[in-house]
């Protein structure tokens, strides 16, 4: 697609910016005196508050809504795909698991998605997974195979995170959009990281821990791996991969380390948001309210659990979407 194919979505965008919380909108929420008055607050600005028989909360319905909207003026809804897909693989995590205990799926499946939940579901329930989406067929038999012959949960969500992660980089790859690109790049680097630094701390051995890793061009799986099983920082091999901005936080907490990622991700959807003409605008509303709901989500959570003011204020942070 060209940049003309998104000057009539960036010119419905550029009104809908205008509805994204402000921190004012946010100190609300947080002085709001109770979880009701904080979704009447949401519900004044817009958002569809959950149906009794709905198992999503308003922050996913919300997230929902802004993909269905995206997709009403989107050509080909495939364009933006690395945005939502982790979502079918979270969604197939909770269908695997659901199917193997007595949780209700419901509970668990994420939106928005590309897959219908019901459909991975089946495909779980069946054994069906030639029904899936390409993208999601071949992980998911081979999950399910590491339930259910090897009895590992551990594998099978390890497969789901490789394919994930490979998935993600080949739609942003796809789309030729170099922020959608950047995004799934950073992500998986911070994937990775994590990954060899937790094997490493709880004594698996290398070679278990190159499988773990996501396997993509420019990213230095197995010198991370050697410098980490010696002990050895790491920040120097993440930033000459062209990772300089998460160097700093590679042998830190992994808290910090998200965190970081996150605030990254955010700045850079910042500045691509200005673009008048092309899809950067698109995918960078997206990301924000992303954002947006991450934050709500966990102010509302805590005003269920009767957390003090200061604390979810403190919680929620410098809000700069």
């Amino acid at each position: 697609m060209n940049k003309a194919d998104f000057i009539y979505g960036i010119a419905r965008i550029r009104s809908k910016e205008l509805s994204i919380l402000k921190k004012s909108d946010i100190d609300s929420l947080i002085t709001a005196n109770s979880y009701s008055d904080a979704e009447r607050i949401l519900a004044d600005k817009g958002w569809r508050l959950p149906s009794s028989a709905d198992t999503a909360d308003i922050c996913e319905i919300h997230l929902g809504d802004v993909w269905n909207f995206i997709k009403e003026f989107t050509p080909d809804e495939k364009f933006f795909y690395s945005l939502v897909i982790e979502n079918d693989f979270a969604n197939l995590k909770a269908a695997i698991k659901a199917v193997f205990s007595s949780l209700n799926p419901a509970e668990y499946m994420t939106r928005p998605y590309v897959c219908d939940p019901e459909i991975i579901l089946k495909a779980v329930r069946e054994h069906s997974f030639d029904i899936l989406p390409e993208y999601l067929s071949s992980c998911a038999a081979g999950a399910y195979s590491a339930v259910t012959e090897l009895e590992s949960g551990q594998k099978a969500e390890i497969i789901i995170d490789k394919s994930c992660a490979q998935q993600r980089a080949f739609f942003a790859q796809k789309s030729g959009n170099d922020f959608m690109i950047k995004i799934a790049a950073l992500k998986s680097m911070v994937e990775n990281i994590k990954v060899a630094r937790r094997c490493a701390l709880t004594g698996k051995s290398r070679t278990f821990a190159l499988e773990s890793m996501i396997l993509q061009t420019g990213f230095p799986a197995e010198e991370i791996i050697s410098a980490v099983y010696k002990g050895e920082r790491i920040s120097e091999i993440v930033s000459a991969a062209g990772f300089a901005d998460l160097a700093d936080a590679a042998d830190g907490e992994f808290s910090a380390l998200d965190s970081l990622c996150d605030k990254l991700i955010i700045n850079s959807a910042g500045e691509y948001k200005h673009d008048i003409d092309g899809a950067d605008a698109v995918a960078a509303y997206y990301i924000l309210k992303q954002a947006e709901c991450k934050t709500v989500r966990m102010i509302l959570a805590a005003k269920k659990a009767g957390v003090p003011n200061d604390i979810i204020a403190e919680r929620a942070g410098d809000y700069n979407v």
